[in-house]
């Protein structure tokens, strides 16, 4: 139990200091030499917006449909640069 609560303290100092390190982003006051983070222009706005589909993009009817697993000649046959559909991971 004493082993269990000293790692507890330990990984509990660890998770407060854990951050990412956002002096770079800091910009000084020039008048009063104060760094503001409000101030700096770094912002988290607006993130993760679908983009619009291409023009001109032909889909295959199925494109949604599960592939299972494909043999290495399946793959070079009918998944390569040549075929109709790529896949994407």
């Amino acid at each position: 139990d004493m082993f269990k609560s000293f790692y507890r303290e330990q990984y509990a100092r660890l998770k407060k200091s854990a951050g990412p390190d956002l002096k770079q982003y800091e910009k000084k006051d020039p008048s009063s030499g104060e760094t503001n983070m409000a101030t700096s222009g770094l912002k988290a706005e607006g993130g993760h917006r679908p983009l619009p589909r291409p023009k001109g993009l032909k889909m295959p009817k199925d494109f949604r449909k599960d592939v299972g697993r494909i043999s290495q000649k399946d793959l070079v046959e009918k998944y390569s640069c040549q075929g109709d559909r790529m896949l994407i991971s």
